[in-house]
C-alpha cells in the first residue's frame, strides 16, 4: 500500500484557505473564538501561525460572561459554527460599540436564522462575512473527525453539508473511490447531494496510486445499543467520565489533586484545567488505550517495575561516562515515561472510585442483552438505583436498553419506574421522559407512536405486517403498524448478525467455517485464536458494535446485498459497485469507515482490533466523537 500521508494535503489546504481568509483582512485583529471552535482552530493554525498574520490576540467567545475587548486593535473577529445564541451574542458586543469594524468568519455555511437575526438588530450591513469549511481534524493517525457539535435527532441532516464536502475535497485530492457501501435511509439523499456538488465543481477522477480501496458510510442511528451501553476500555471510559475534546483531555480538580501530592507539585504547575494529549505521543497510553480496564493494571503494575528498575541502574554506575551515557540517552525517556505513569495511575484511582458497584450494572446491561433477564429483576435494580441516588442519566440509559430489548417496557412497570423517578428526580423531567419516548427509546410495550416519531428514525419504513411477517408498503404507518417498531428491527438485527458474542472457540469455528464456505483463506499473520481478541471484547462480551459486525461479515464472507436488506432493511443497505470483490488485505489497501452522527471509542476500538486481527490497514472519519451522556441528552432534547 502506498505510504498514508494521513490527509496532510486536506489539513495544507485549509491552513491555506485560514491564512488566506486572514491576510485578507487589512490591520491588526483580535479573533474571538467559538469554544467548541478553538481547539480545531489550533490543529489547522497554532498561535505562532496566527501571530504571523498579525492576529495580536485570540480569545474564546463567552456566551455567559464579559468578553474583554484590546482597544488599540483595529479589527474584531469572530471565527464561530452559527447558532441563535451566538447571534444574539455577536449582536449584543456589536452594539456596545459600533463604530469598530466586525468580521464574521463562519464554519459552514451562513443560516437565514443568524442573518435575521443581525437584521433584526440593523446590523445586517455592518459585518464583513467570509465562509471557511473545516474538514478533517487528525485526532490519530488512523482516527478524523470535523469536530461537528452533537445535533438533536431531528436536526440529523445538518451533518450532510460538511461531510459532502469533505469527500468531495478527500477524492478530488487522493482519487476516486470504486466501491462505496451505504448503511442507512440518508443514503441515497447524501449520494444525490454528493452528485450535485460533483456537476457544480467537477467529478474527481480515478487514481492509481488510491490507497482507499472501499468506503463504508454508516449511520450511528442503525447501533443505539453502542451508544446505550458502558464501553469497558481504558480510552472509552476517559471519554465518559472527563472532559474530552479534540484529543486532549482535561481530568479536573479530583485527578489534578492526585498528581500534586504524587509529584510534591504546586497547583500553579498543575492548573485546574490542565489539559494533557491522548495519543500515540503518550507511550503508556498507546499501550492500553484499547485495552479493556481489566488489562490496565496488570500493565501498570508491570509498567512501574519496569520504571523501578530503569532508575536503579543509577546504583549500579561507577564511571563518569557511563553516567554521561544513561543521562543522554535514558533518563529523559525515563523522566518522561514516569509523569505519562503517574498522570495515568491518578486517573484510574479516579475511575475505581467513581464506578464503585458497576459490576452489578454491567450484569443487568448483560442479562438484557442476553434476552436473559427477568422483567421484575430489571425493575427492581431500576428501583434501587433511584433510591440509592445514581446519576439520572445512567438510570435512563440502562432503562432505554431495557425497553429496546423488550420491545417496550411492560405497562405496570413503564407507569410505576416513571412515577417514582419523577418523585426523586422532580417532575420537571417528564418533559425529557416524553422526548424519550418520541425518539423511540423509552417507552411502554404496545405503544404506538406518532408521525414525529417516523421522522426522526432509519427504521421508519421498515413496516411489518404482523399477519404474514412480510415487509408492508412503504406509505404512511397506521398505529398499530408502527408498535415497537424501532425494538424489533434493532433485534433483528441482533439475531440477524449475530452480535450476541459466543465463546471464542465457537466464534474462531464459526468465521473459518464462513471462509470454507466462500473458498476464502485467513490471509491474517495472527491465526492464534489466544492472541486474536474478539469483536465484542469492548463490551466484556456483551456484545458486537454493528459496523464491525457488517464488515467482518463482508471481507469474510463477500457482499450479500439481499441478506444484508433482509437483515438490516431493505431500504437501509445500499452499495455503488455491487459486482466489486470483497476486501482483500493482499492488495494493501485501506478501509476507510465513515460514521454520520458520531463514533464511540468502544467501537474505534473494535474496528482496530478488526485491523489488527484480519491485517488490515483501517482509517475511521467521523462527524465527532460521541460522549455517552452527551448523547443520550440530545434524545432527551439537549444539544450542544
Amino acid at each position: 500500500m502506498d505510504e498514508f500521508d494521513e490527509f496532510s494535503l486536506i489539513t495544507k489546504l485549509d491552513q491555506q484557505k485560514l491564512t488566506h481568509l486572514l491576510v485578507s483582512i487589512p490591520g491588526t485583529k483580535e479573533l474571538f473564538v467559538e469554544s467548541n471552535l478553538l481547539r480545531p482552530l489550533d490543529k489547522i493554525c497554532s498561535m505562532k501561525i496566527l501571530r504571523s498574520l498579525n492576529c495580536q490576540r485570540v480569545q474564546q467567545l463567552y456566551l455567559d460572561k464579559t468578553n474583554i475587548w484590546d482597544e488599540q486593535i483595529e479589527q474584531r473577529i469572530f471565527f464561530i459554527r452559527p447558532s441563535i445564541a451566538i447571534s444574539r451574542k455577536i449582536c449584543e458586543l456589536i452594539r456596545s460599540e459600533p463604530e469598530k469594524p466586525y468580521s464574521i468568519i463562519h464554519v459552514g455555511s451562513l443560516k437565514n436564522f443568524f442573518l435575521k437575526e443581525l437584521e433584526k438588530n440593523g446590523l445586517g450591513n455592518v459585518v464583513n462575512f467570509y465562509e471557511f469549511n473545516l474538514t478533517l481534524i487528525n485526532l490519530e493517525s488512523d482516527l478524523f473527525s470535523l469536530e461537528l457539535p452533537q445535533y438533536p435527532p431531528e436536526m440529523f441532516n445538518r451533518y450532510f453539508e460538511e461531510l459532502i464536502k469533505t469527500f468531495w475535497q478527500l477524492q478530488t485530492l487522493y482519487g476516486q473511490i470504486q466501491t462505496i457501501f451505504g448503511f442507512g435511509d440518508f443514503f441515497p439523499i447524501f449520494d444525490k447531494l454528493f452528485k450535485r456538488i460533483c456537476n457544480e465543481l467537477g467529478e474527481p477522477t480515478f487514481s492509481s496510486s488510491q490507497f482507499i480501496s472501499h468506503l463504508f458510510i454508516f449511520d450511528r442511528r442503525l447501533d443505539l445499543f453502542s451508544t446505550l451501553l458502558t464501553g469497558l476500555t481504558y480510552e472509552s471510559i476517559l471519554n465518559d467520565m472527563f472532559n474530552y475534546n479534540c484529543g486532549k483531555i482535561s481530568f479536573g480538580e479530583p485527578v489534578n489533586s492526585k498528581l500534586f501530592s504524587s509529584q510534591n507539585s504546586s497547583k500553579e504547575e498543575f492548573p485546574q484545567k490542565s489539559f494533557f494529549p491522548l495519543n500515540n505521543s503518550d507511550l503508556i497510553f498507546s499501550s492500553i488505550r484499547n485495552s479493556h480496564m481489566t488489562k490496565v493494571f496488570p500493565f501498570l503494575r508491570e509498567k512501574y517495575k519496569s520504571l523501578q528498575s530503569g532508575f536503579a541502574k543509577v546504583s549500579t554506575i561507577q564511571k563518569v561516562d557511563e553516567m554521561k551515557i544513561f543521562v543522554s540517552n535514558e533518563f529523559d525517556s525515563l523522566r518522561d515515561q514516569q509523569k505519562q505513569f503517574e498522570i495515568h495511575i491518578c486517573a484510574c484511582e479516579y475511575i475505581i472510585e467513581k464506578t464503585q458497584g458497576l459490576n452489578e450494572q454491567l450484569s443487568i446491561e448483560n442479562t438484557i442483552l442476553r434476552g436473559e433477564f427477568k422483567h421484575l429483576n430489571v425493575f427492581n435494580f431500576l428501583l434501587k438505583m433511584i433510591t440509592l441516588k445514581y446519576n439520572q442519566w445512567s438510570i435512563l440509559q440502562l432503562a432505554s436498553i431495557w425497553c429496546l430489548r423488550a420491545n417496550g417496557i411492560p405497562e405496570k412497570y413503564f407507569y410505576q419506574f416513571q412515577e417514582v423517578f419523577l418523585h426523586r428526580y422532580g417532575f420537571d423531567q417528564l418533559l425529557i421522559l416524553y422526548q424519550l419516548s418520541i425518539n423511540g427509546l423509552l417507552y411502554k410495550n404496545n405503544t404506538s407512536f406518532s408521525p414525529l416519531f417516523k421522522a426522526r428514525n432509519p427504521f421508519s419504513k421498515r413496516l411489518t405486517n404482523k399477519s404474514d411477517k412480510q415487509l408492508a408498503p412503504i406509505n404512511l404507518p397506521t398505529k398499530n403498524e408502527m408498535r415497537g417498531q424501532l425494538s424489533e428491527s434493532l433485534n433483528s438485527i441482533i439475531n440477524g448478525l449475530q452480535l450476541i458474542p459466543q465463546n471464542d472457540e465457537e466464534q474462531q469455528k464459526r468465521r473459518i467455517n464462513k471462509l470454507k464456505e466462500n473458498n476464502l483463506e485467513d490471509f491474517s499473520d495472527n491465526k492464534n485464536t489466544t492472541n486474536n481478541l474478539g469483536l465484542g471484547y469492548v463490551f466484556s462480551n456483551t456484545y458486537i458494535p454493528l459496523i464491525s459486525s457488517i464488515i467482518d461479515r463482508i471481507v469474510t464472507m463477500g457482499w450479500d446485498e439481499n441478506y444484508l436488506k433482509k437483515v438490516i432493511g431493505e431500504d437501509l443497505v445500499f452499495c455503488t459497485n455491487p459486482n466489486a470483490k470483497a476486501p482483500d488485505n493482499r492488495i494493501r489497501r485501506a478501509l476507510l469507515v465513515c460514521f454520520v452522527g458520531g463514533v464511540t471509542f468502544a467501537e474505534i476500538a473494535s474496528l482496530r482490533c478488526f485491523a489488527q486481527n484480519c491485517d488490515f490497514r483501517l482509517i475511521i472519519l467521523t462527524t465527532h466523537i460521541i460522549n455517552r451522556e452527551r448523547s443520550f441528552k440530545s434524545y432527551a432534547g439537549f444539544s450542544d
